[in-house]
């Protein structure tokens, strides 16, 4: 396995150990595992390409003795779950930093995953270096919470987004499109109140979705707060090292 493949393993991990508690399955394929990987992902991704680090996450499973591959005759290859999961975190992630960010973000925890899986899936696929170097942009990056300035862009770019959510005719006219900047942007900012968000995901779901907000309906006070959502974002990014 190639370092960065070792660098995607902890995300593999972390989503495998979701899977496990969430749907609980006595015995499970590789493929019904990935398949729940691939749930988290909110953009078009070819989660197949992961499969290798897949398998490398499960075989660590193995060797601390929570599952046991078997070669079924009829099904292929599977895995029985043997034990528990409890600490399973503390035995396979001890001291990641994924799992650290992935800790703190609660609910928002699988779109922010979902953002990590794109972005070490397109390092994966980045032909040249120029390209993996700007693929590497998609990984978590450290916010200074600490800094009122950052607390403040934060705190306004909520307030916008607050706004934005309690406009009726916006809600009415345009509801897909609606829910899906109001679902990003909240997990956004979510991820940078716990100092750990990446740049893309500021770029994406603030600036370019209040830019969308402020060219759509100009002249209106729903413009005007995509302005906002530009403005704060902008700074946010500022603030990203």
């Amino acid at each position: 396995m190639s370092a960065n493949d070792d660098k995607r393993l902890d995300y593999y991990l972390i989503a495998i150990i979701d899977y496990l508690r969430s749907e609980e399955p006595s015995s499970f394929s590789l493929q019904e595992a990935v398949h729940h990987c691939a749930g988290f992902v909110t953009g078009e991704l070819r989660i197949k390409k992961g499969l290798p680090v897949a398998v490398g996450a499960l075989q660590r499973m193995i060797e601390i003795g929570v599952i046991e591959a078997i070669d079924d005759e009829f099904a292929g290859p599977h895995y029985i779950v043997l034990g528990s999961t409890d600490g399973l975190e503390d035995k396979l992630l001890a001291n990641s930093a994924a799992l650290r960010s992935y800790s703190k973000l609660g609910d928002n925890a699988p779109e922010w995953l979902g953002q990590a899986f794109i972005g070490i899936e397109l390092r994966k696929e980045a032909p040249t270096e120029k390209a993996a170097i700007a693929a590497d942009k998609w990984e978590p990056l450290q916010l200074s919470i600490d800094l009122p300035e950052v607390q403040e862009a934060i705190g306004k770019a909520r307030n916008a987004l607050e706004a934005i959510k309690a406009d009726n005719g916006f809600a009415v006219e345009h509801p897909a499109e609606r829910d899906n900047l109001v679902r990003h942007a909240e997990a956004t900012l979510s991820a940078a109140a716990a100092g750990s968000v990446t740049k893309p995901q500021l770029k994406e779901h603030l600036v370019k979705a209040g830019k969308w907000l402020a060219d759509k309906f100009g002249g209106t006070a729903i413009g005007a707060l995509g302005s906002e959502l530009v403005k704060w974002g902008l700074r946010l990014l500022g603030f990203v090292t």
